[in-house]
């Protein structure tokens, strides 16, 4: 999986950690050398999402967008996909890797129909990828804010539940939304197209049909 993901590691939890990232451009030097003797990760999101009360099924869970560690400006931010690791029933930490937004699976928002816009937003509204966000793979904290405010992210998500069921399509406004909840991660594969744009494709359909 190395041509998809430039990170795999694991923790534990008593705060021992293993990485594996040989073609990394940082060589995990603040890992190796930078992080301070208190570098603690036990009250991080990738790590509260693989303990037994929070992830019962024992199951691979992924964060929403978070800083990196290895950035403590905060400056940046990427998702983490963890499995929990039990050894006879005892939770003793995860693995996993730490995902950017030009990975494989964020490159999927990309490939929208004509006038159409797909997105990945969480099960509690957060915006994780859209057409345009990021640069080099990473987005900031100010621009997370502005993506999701232009897109309304958390109303969306509050529509995608009240419609129900694991995937669907309804009107929205004056757009059409078909999703499919990604049940791993628990997130939504979002595609929204206008309304007034399905209208003319199917007028156009009918009208070849007819021909």
């Amino acid at each position: 999986q190395r041509s998809r993901y430039d990170n795999f590691y694991m923790f534990s939890t008593d705060n021992r950690m293993v990485m594996f990232g040989p073609a990394r451009d940082d060589k995990l030097m603040y890992y190796r050398e930078g992080a301070p003797p208190t570098f603690d990760f036990q009250k991080e999101e990738m790590t509260q999402i693989t303990r037994p009360a929070a992830n019962p099924a024992r199951v691979m869970r992924c964060t929403k967008l978070r800083k990196l560690l290895s950035d403590p400006t905060g400056k940046a931010l990427t998702t983490a996909c963890m499995t929990p690791i039990d050894i006879d029933g005892v939770h003793i930490g995860a693995w996993g890797t730490t995902i950017t937004l030009d990975s494989y699976l964020m490159q999927a928002v990309g490939e929208s129909v004509q006038g159409g816009e797909n997105m990945i937003v969480s099960s509690d509204g957060e915006l994780i990828a859209a057409p345009g966000m990021g640069k080099g793979g990473i987005v900031s904290p100010r621009e997370l804010a502005a993506q999701q405010k232009k897109r309304g992210t958390g109303k969306l998500v509050a529509a995608i539940r009240e419609h129900g069921g694991k995937s669907g399509v309804f009107q929205y406004g004056d757009r059409v939304i078909a999703f499919g909840h990604l049940k791993e991660p628990d997130w939504y594969f979002v595609m929204s197209m206008p309304s007034a744009e399905i209208v003319r494709q199917r007028a156009g359909a009918l009208e070849i049909v007819a021909q």
